[in-house]
């Protein structure tokens, strides 16, 4: 197959069995174009010609459709569709920021930033990058969801004559009886019964019928 080329490209093919290549280095802005290629051979000539579009190397187009994904309580990912890479490898750079503080949390060349805050919320850019340049930027927003393995802080509360430290939020105590092991709790308006549970007393002080309870849900 053999290419056949307007001049001053004719000089710059080569033919290799049924390969055929042009090489060829820009020199103007009219060098760049379109490029139409038509093979020929015994049977005739190629009807619809092969088209190039020759664009000059610049820095890469900026990406589209950011979104956050796979949300967790130290990990920001993010996806973007790319844009044109200006004719050259890109890679990309992420910038997060703290909305409360303003503080640059993170400044990776991948769309991952890890050990971030909990519950966090922060905003920042994604652009590409390549030999040419960088590319211009563009907004996102992401953020960190709650640890959930956090301690929450224990509460105490006196019921006749009892103290008693629980360790999960309780919003009511409505009965204990230290006998059967039992307590009766009201949770966010709900009433839970006969929960079981470890119970340790011990002498509060030299008073009759005080005593510390520590209750173990």
């Amino acid at each position: 197959m053999l290419v056949t080329l307007s001049l001053p490209l004719q000089n710059k093919v080569s033919v290799a069995g049924r390969r055929s290549s042009v090489r060829y280095t820009p020199k103007t802005e009219l060098d760049y174009g379109t490029l139409l290629c038509w093979g020929t051979n015994t049977v005739g000539r190629q009807a619809r010609p092969c088209v190039f579009h020759i664009f000059p190397a610049g820095p890469p187009d900026p990406v589209h459709n950011c979104s956050q994904f796979n949300l967790s309580a130290t990990d920001v990912n993010v996806r973007c569709s790319p844009g044109f890479d200006g004719g050259l490898p890109q890679t990309f750079i992420m910038e997060l920021y703290d909305e409360q503080t303003g503080k640059l949390v993170a400044n990776v060349p991948v769309l991952w930033a890890r050990s971030l805050p909990s519950s966090g919320s922060f905003s920042g850019v994604v652009f590409p990058l390549n030999s040419k340049g960088r590319g211009e930027i563009t907004p996102i927003s992401a953020v960190t969801l709650r640890d959930q393995a956090e301690k929450r802080t224990g509460v105490v509360v006196s019921i006749g004559g009892l103290v008693v430290n629980l360790c999960s939020v309780v919003v009511s105590i409505v009965g204990v009886d230290v006998n059967r092991g039992s307590v009766f709790v009201s949770l966010e308006g709900m009433v839970v019964s006969h929960i079981n549970i470890v119970v340790h007393a011990e002498p509060l002080s030299d008073r009759r019928g005080s005593c510390a309870v520590v209750l173990s849900l």
